[in-house]
């Protein structure tokens, strides 16, 4: 039962009987309960099309409304300039929450025939996952559950950064590493990775080819000897991608597929879109450049493909990945998590996949904002390079799993954000993931009072106490949750479940506080009952959303 989606179809309806078009129907919750449970402003919205007073248009609608004999309608009030408050009886209320007690997967929409590919993680496998990667791989994770519980196909990818510049550098950093082993003096390089585990994986090194390096020549940028360099490479970039899954692992990411960079560059597939390019005239030489005919896509200049000394720019490798998903996975709409400093690259990349003849604005890219790390109210800095980052491990360890998946989701993607440490280790009502779990375990624990004193509210057919306005916010909120989880699956925002979330769950610890569930008072103890058991079910399936389990005691 969904009461949004049905007024919202007879409202349809009554534009339709109107021949009026393209008109969104708005419909919200009003600021008041006085306002009823739902209001719309769209008598606002048609009056210059019908070219009436938009008063005479609601009551229009009223009728229109109240003639379809909606069960769940109690009354409409009409109010200046033209809103329409629409209030919704007892009986559909309880229907609503019915519904909800009797199926745990409360929501979730029949399958569709539409396809997402998203790009949850691209990093670098030069090290541990840090707070950035976390948040980029956490909400994309949350955003793939909310797709899918709304009737999407979701295939998810880790884009792995495993070739160019700064591999050599990963390999390098172990071969000092390795000659420290041998107290053998080396050069300062200021470029290299800080961390105790460069030092882990040139030891791995060390026991399987003891001293065979030692005379190795090299360079500030990387090994000059192929052989070893690909050597040094191989072994620190399995040891990282090994780590990485595991933290993906640690998080409930789930990925689907790894695309690796440099086989991308093994595969010849760049070769092939390079040539479809040129045969299509979508590029052009000049200045001894490729140059690819973006501004035909309204960049704000063509876009180099291959540089004056021959090497690819980073958009070319990333243009052959996106052409290969889309053979390999043949999505409606890609879906790519970057970090606010590639804001800048969003339409070149977009208008190198519109060239190539794919689908018109297959992809598109959502910023996830930086992360500062708050402990002891300071800020704390992070740097791979110096070896000073937070990593992912060291933040469950921490915080816990569930306060990190719930923070890195709390906020809106493009919002920066604290990551405050010391609060998210309190057990205190501030700490928004425990003041959530808190009342989850809090419901339980009464209904399990109450399985034990044998009151059985299971399969009560109606309840006519909805007199407080504790219980009937509660319940305005239940009514909700749909609306919440459309709103979060098209708009690729897991904060709207988070915001959600904390406040049913404000509003249910304010009602236990004022009232006793178990009371002398018999139908009032089983609609209680009932009522607080489809808050546990939306509270669990909310946080499943975000990867979280809701605990049942705490």
């Amino acid at each position: 039962m969904n009461i949004f989606n049905e007024i919202k179809a007879t409202l349809q309806e009554y534009l339709n009987n109107k021949q009026i078009k393209n008109t969104e129907i708005i419909l919200e919750e009003p600021n008041k309960l006085e306002y009823g449970n739902l209001y719309t402003n769209l008598a606002l919205m048609i009056s210059k099309k019908l070219k009436d007073n938009s008063i005479n248009i609601a009551e229009d609608i009223k009728r229109w409304l109240l003639a379809k004999k909606n069960t769940y309608i109690l009354k409409i009030d009409i109010v200046k300039p033209g809103f329409i408050n629409i209030f919704l009886n007892n009986y559909s209320l309880f229907n609503m929450i019915k519904t909800i007690n009797n199926n745990e997967k409360f929501g979730k929409k029949a399958t569709k025939n539409f396809k997402y590919n998203l790009e949850v993680v691209s990093a670098n496998p030069t090290g541990n996952l840090h707070v950035g990667h976390a948040r980029n791989g956490i909400i994309g994770d949350s955003v793939r559950r909310i797709l899918k519980y709304n009737g999407f196909n979701v295939y998810t990818e880790y884009y792995l950064n495993d070739a160019g510049v700064q591999i050599n550098l990963l390999a390098l950093t172990v071969f000092y590493n390795y000659l420290n082993m041998f107290d053998i003096d080396v050069v300062t390089n200021d470029n290299l990775y800080k961390g105790i585990e460069y030092k882990k994986i040139a030891e791995q090194i060390y026991n399987k080819y003891q001293d065979d390096f030692v005379k190795t020549k090299y360079s500030d940028k990387e090994i000059l000897n192929t052989k070893v360099n690909n050597i040094f490479k191989e072994i620190a970039l399995n040891h990282f991608l090994k780590s990485i899954k595991n933290q993906l692992n640690i998080m409930k990411i789930h990925v689907d597929y790894f695309i690796s960079e440099k086989k991308i560059y093994e595969s010849g597939i760049i070769n092939k879109m390079l040539k479809h390019y040129e045969k299509t005239d979508a590029s052009y030489w000049k200045d001894g450049a490729l140059w690819l005919k973006t501004t035909e896509f309204k960049d704000d200049k063509d876009r180099v493909l291959i540089k004056k000394d021959g090497t690819y720019t980073y958009i070319t490798p990333d243009l052959a990945s996106h052409h290969l998903k889309i053979i390999k996975t043949k999505p409606d709409k890609i879906i790519d998590f970057w970090g606010g400093d590639h804001h800048g690259y969003i339409k070149r990349m977009q208008c190198g996949l519109d060239l190539y003849g794919h689908q018109e604005n297959i992809l598109e890219v959502d910023i996830i904002q930086m992360v500062r790390v708050i402990k002891d109210n300071k800020e704390f800095k992070m740097s791979k390079r110096k070896g000073t980052a937070i990593w992912v491990t060291d933040l469950v360890e921490m915080i816990g799993y569930d306060a990190l998946r719930f923070m890195l989701c709390s906020k809106s993607n493009n919002t920066h954000m604290d990551l405050d440490i010391d609060l998210l280790s309190s057990k205190t009502s501030k700490n928004p993931i425990f003041y959530i779990q808190y009342a989850c375990s809090r419901i339980m624990k009464i209904l399990k009072r109450a399985e034990i004193e044998k009151i059985h509210y299971q399969n009560i057919e109606t309840f006519n106490y909805i007199e407080n306005e504790s219980e009937q916010k509660l319940i305005q909120k239940l009514l909700l949750f749909t609306k919440t989880l459309e709103n979060a699956a098209n708009t690729r925002s897991p904060h709207l479940i988070c915001d959600y979330l904390y406040n049913i769950t404000k509003l249910f610890h304010n009602y236990y506080h004022q009232y006793k569930i178990i009371d002398n008072n018999k139908e009032l103890t089983l609609g209680r009952l009932y009522l607080i058991n489809a808050i546990f079910t939306i509270l669990k399936i909310g946080l499943s959303l975000l990867g979280i389990e809701a605990k049942e005691e705490m």
